[in-house]
C-alpha cells in the first residue's frame, strides 16, 4: 500500500512554503537540471508502462508511480534549495552523521545479539535472529525496524562519503570519512548477511 511516514509529510509541508514562496515572493524560477530530470522522466515512464501491464491493484499502481515521482520531487526541491556551499555542507554533515549513528547502532546490535530496545522502530526483533537453512542469521536493522531499510540509508550515505572522500578537504576529515567508509560498509554487509 501507500506508506506514509514523517519525511514525507514533512517534505510535503517543505514543497508547499517552497511554492509558497515561489509566488508570492517572486523567488527564483526553478532549474528542473535536464541532465538529471530526463532520466528520472525516463524511469517513471518505464514504470508507467511495466505497471499498466502488471497485474496489480489500481491503488498499488498509483503507488508505485507515486514513489518514482517522490525521488525526482526530493532531488529537484534540495537541488532548488541547497545552493550555497554552507547549507550543502550542514546537509551533508547531518547526513553522515545520521549514517554513522545508524551504523553504531546497527554495530551494537550486531555485537549484543539484540534489538538494544529499539524494537519499538518496527520489526527489529523477527530479523534479528532470523533462519537460512539450518542456520541462524542475525541482521540488524538500527532504527529503521527492517534491515532492508537500513541497507537503504547507508546504501544512499556511501556515495555521499566516497564523493567527499575525494574532495579538497583538511587529511584529518579525509581520515574521519575513510573510518566512516570502513564503518558504514561493514554495518552494511551485516544488514544484507
Amino acid at each position: 500500500g501507500w506508506r506514509i511516514s514523517l519525511f514525507e509529510i514533512t517534505f510535503l509541508l517543505l514543497v508547499l512554503i517552497w511554492l509558497f514562496r515561489l509566488v508570492f515572493k517572486k523567488s527564483p524560477v526553478i532549474r528542473f537540471f535536464p541532465w538529471i530530470s530526463v532520466p528520472f522522466g525516463i524511469i517513471w515512464l518505464l514504470a508507467l508502462v511495466s505497471t499498466m501491464r502488471a497485474d496489480f491493484p489500481f491503488l498499488i499502481k498509483v503507488c508505485v508511480l507515486w514513489l518514482a515521482a517522490e525521488s525526482w520531487l526530493i532531488f529537484l526541491y534540495f537541488a532548488n534549495q541547497l545552493q550555497n556551499r554552507r547549507l550543502l555542507m550542514a546537509v551533508f554533515i547531518a547526513l553522515l552523521a545520521g549514517g554513522a549513528l545508524q551504523a553504531f547502532l546497527g554495530l551494537g546490535q550486531y555485537i549484543s545479539g539484540g534489538t538494544l530496545g529499539l524494537g519499538f522502530f518496527g520489526e527489529a526483533k523477527t530479523f534479528m535472529q532470523m533462519r537460512a537453512g539450518e542456520y541462524l542469521v542475525s541482521r540488524v536493522s538500527g532504527t529503521f525496524g527492517h534491515p532492508n531499510n537500513l541497507a537503504g540509508f547507508l546504501s544512499m550515505i556511501l556515495p555521499l562519503n566516497l564523493a567527499l572522500l575525494f574532495a579538497p578537504l583538511r587529511r584529518r576529515f579525509r581520515v574521519a570519512l575513510a573510518l566512516l567508509l570502513v564503518l558504514l560498509t561493514t554495518v552494511l554487509v551485516l544488514t544484507l548477511s
